[in-house]
């Protein structure tokens, strides 16, 4: 026993000015063990390790506190009864889950919107806190108290507080096709959001009431203010990239300017994150040193002048977080209280969590906390390079000494130092949730701080020259955003080009939680220096290991089933070309397929093949190459003007790519085929079969695949790699949509 207590004593780490740390640590382990529970071995064997981490956390920290112990505890009793369904939960009056009903509620979406701005569209989708529902038949209303998902109809007026009655049916969310695929029913559960209910008819019942009027009038100032903050700036999307960072209003920018942004690792600054209540806060205290306010009556007030810009802002979750960690650091300054910055941080994390612990599976939630963190760990070391650079001036006589050079040495280091340790910081979670390697972001987000500065501490003056009676004033603020935003734009399609953003397959999760702990080794100040060159050396070569991918293997992937009854086909190249691409399915069967490339770290393919010109086919043809960028596109020899595939055609056409047409074959039985440079592909259509047979590349990595999918009966799969047959007999699904993926062995 005693040499167990002086092992442990040689490996605890001290942790005496952050006792929230490993609290906050055990906690979230607690609820992850209790949310990774399932009555099968591999979910046991995941909240086991769970545990032993929360346990290892708690005891290898000091100084020793007993109640650290009950955090493990604890955060698994937060995430079960978070989980419990309450008496009056609607799962318990639905008879069904697809069930037509009629909803009372209030509306809990900030995004919604006054007249004011008549160019920014109401939300797709609201949040509604539902109070009563009632079935179809039944004659009264049941009591409910669920927050629920709403997607509204076109064009319904709706703001926040007011009461509404819904008539629509509640949709049930089928389970992912893959588990690599984008889990809607989580990722609602992880907002706090109970079910999606698609309304039909809404009639307002009344406007807010109680708390509700307050909220509704900062929101009424925010929609004035956003009026003022656009006026006069150029047409497009500038207007939306603006008000999307100063007020979160995000329904009206385009997909494609949304997916540059995340390319090119820029998102934070789409929308109203950590970084711009960081610039908000900065302002606000500084004018309140401008304008005299005592210290401690600064930093009490400091929180609440954020809290009400996060609030008009629609208290997105990057900004509630980033409002946590100013209020407690703040607070404990006016109260004279000396706190570490990372337990202020820690301390926001169990606030977080404590309220809604499926927040720690929200990707904002872990980017926030993880990226904070590392900034803070590793800002003594930028302060110390920076003194180390300046320390030649320090020699000098003081009148000899460059003031001037010592601050720009300073915020230089210091501001590329910043960068560059938030770019690690998100590295990891960017190579396993996205599957993305951004080496562009370090360059652009260095000047997009800058300009994002610019933009937020111009907004005011902006708003203020709006007031005046005279134009012009306003006419020349506009003009100085309208080149700020033009610079993000130009930063934005640099940054997410192909070769500053790489898509790579994403990383594994035990690879994502080695880097973030060699990150920390590399960062932390008791190890010595050459343990901390050597974890660094080692977190970059895991960088190159996840673009390298070793354990990424060439497969073929195949959607099909409910609404689709032939195969799309992904068909990956054993000598890592782009993938070909069989599209035969219907949309919803091609987003899956898009799910799983990106995440297998594809952006353009080799060919994407369109046999047939049918709607419900070729929907998707125009989303598919847009998104996939084929290099060919293969379509039927003859294409009807204004269809889908005729818009594809002009897509491909205007961005330079190739068309092949599928040209009919005389053999029997009736067939098409067509030829591009990186293989080939023939179809054969009979009344109760349809077959492919698709070849892609040259020997040694020649693929040919040939699908045999009849109106009746399993699908039938054969495989050739190198001439060498591997046959295959696939059931297909009939009332859930499923992806299979077969590897491709060497």
């Amino acid at each position: 026993m005693g040499g167990l207590r002086t092992t442990l004593a040689a490996v605890r780490w001290p942790c005496d000015t952050c006792p929230a740390v490993p609290a906050a640590l055990a906690l979230a382990a607690g609820v992850q063990a209790a949310l990774a529970w399932r009555p099968y071995p591999a979910a046991v064997a995941a909240s086991l390790a769970w545990t032993a981490l929360g346990l290892a956390v708690a005891l290898l920290v000091t100084p020793w506190r007993r109640w650290r112990l009950l955090c493990l505890p604890a955060g698994m009793a937060l995430a079960i009864v978070g989980d419990l369904r309450r008496p009056d939960a609607i799962a318990y009056a639905l008879p069904r889950p697809a069930c037509r009903a009629c909803l009372t509620g209030v509306v809990r979406d900030a995004g919604c919107h006054s007249d004011l701005l008549e160019d920014q569209a109401e939300p797709a989708t609201i949040v509604v806190a539902v109070t009563r529902l009632r079935l179809p038949g039944e004659p009264a209303d049941h009591p409910a108290d669920e927050r629920v998902m709403v997607a509204m109809p076109r064009g319904t007026p709706i703001a926040y507080g007011d009461r509404v009655a819904l008539e629509g049916i509640f949709l049930p969310e089928a389970p992912p096709a893959c588990p690599e695929a984008f889990d809607y029913r989580d990722y609602l559960r992880n907002q706090g959001l109970d079910r999606l209910f698609r309304a039909h008819a809404v009639q307002h019942l009344g406007p807010p009431q109680g708390l509700d009027r307050i909220t509704r009038a900062l929101l009424d100032l925010r929609d004035r203010l956003a009026d003022r903050l656009v006026r006069n700036l150029q047409p497009g999307d500038h207007a939306g990239i603006l008000l999307a960072m100063t007020f979160g209003f995000r329904q009206t920018m385009p997909a494609g300017v949304r997916d540059a942004f995340l390319r090119s690792g820029a998102i934070h600054v789409f929308s109203v994150s950590g970084l711009h209540v960081g610039i908000v806060a900065a302002v606000i205290g500084t004018l309140l040193y401008a304008l005299a306010v005592p210290y401690r009556w600064r930093h009490a007030l400091l929180p609440i002048a954020v809290g009400a810009y996060v609030l008009m802002s629609g208290a997105a979750p990057p900004a509630v977080r980033a409002w946590l960690m100013i209020s407690v650091l703040s607070w404990s300054r006016a109260c004279l209280v000396a706190i570490a910055p990372l337990n202020g941080v820690a301390l926001a994390a169990i606030i977080l969590i404590g309220a809604q612990p499926r927040v720690i599976n929200q990707a904002g939630f872990l980017y926030s906390f993880i990226t904070v963190s590392i900034l803070i760990i590793g800002w003594p070391l930028l302060s110390t390079l920076a003194a180390d650079l300046c320390e030649r001036q320090l020699w000098r006589p003081r009148r000899q000494r460059s003031q001037r050079l010592v601050r720009v040495v300073r915020g230089t280091t210091q501001a590329l130092g910043t960068s560059l340790l938030a770019w690690f910081g998100g590295s990891g979670l960017m190579l396993h949730l996205s599957g993305m390697v951004v080496p562009a972001a370090l360059p652009v987000n260095v000047a997009l701080v800058v300009v994002a500065n610019l933009l937020i501490v111009l907004a005011l003056p902006k708003i203020l020259l709006a007031c005046l009676p005279w134009t012009l004033p306003d006419r020349l603020a506009a003009a100085a955003m309208d080149a700020l935003l033009e610079s993000i734009d130009l930063l934005v399609t640099c940054g997410s080009a192909p070769a500053g953003s790489w898509a790579v397959p994403a990383a594994p999760a035990w690879l994502t939680a080695l880097y973030y702990a060699l990150l920390l080794a590399a960062l932390a100040p008791r190890l010595p220096a050459a343990c901390r060159r050597l974890s660094m050396a080692l977190v970059v070569a895991l960088l190159g290991l996840a673009v390298w991918a070793p354990w990424h293997r060439p497969a073929l992937a195949l959607v099909w089933g409910a609404d689709c009854d032939v195969p799309v086909v992904a068909l990956e190249r054993p000598d890592r070309l782009p993938p070909v691409v069989l599209h035969a399915g219907t949309p919803d069967a091609y987003r899956t397929l898009d799910a799983w490339l990106r995440l297998r770290g594809h952006r353009q393919a080799d060919a994407l093949v369109v046999p047939w010109d049918t709607r419900r086919a070729a929907a998707a043809a125009t989303a598919a190459t847009r998104a996939l960028q084929p290099a060919t596109l293969v379509l039927p020899e003859s294409t009807r003007a204004g269809s889908y595939l005729d818009r594809a055609a002009r897509l491909q056409l205007q961005r330079g790519g190739r068309i092949r047409r599928l040209r009919d074959d005389t053999h029997d039985p009736p067939a098409a085929q067509a030829r591009w440079p990186g293989g080939a592909i023939r179809v054969e259509t009979t009344p109760d079969r349809r077959r492919f047979t698709l070849t892609a590349g040259r020997p040694p990595h020649r693929i040919e695949v040939r699908i045999d999918a009849r109106s009746t009966g399993p699908c039938h799969l054969q495989l050739r790699r190198n001439d060498i047959p591997i046959g295959r007999c696939l059931d297909r699904p009939r009332h859930q949509r499923r992806l299979v993926t077969l590897t491709l062995d060497p």
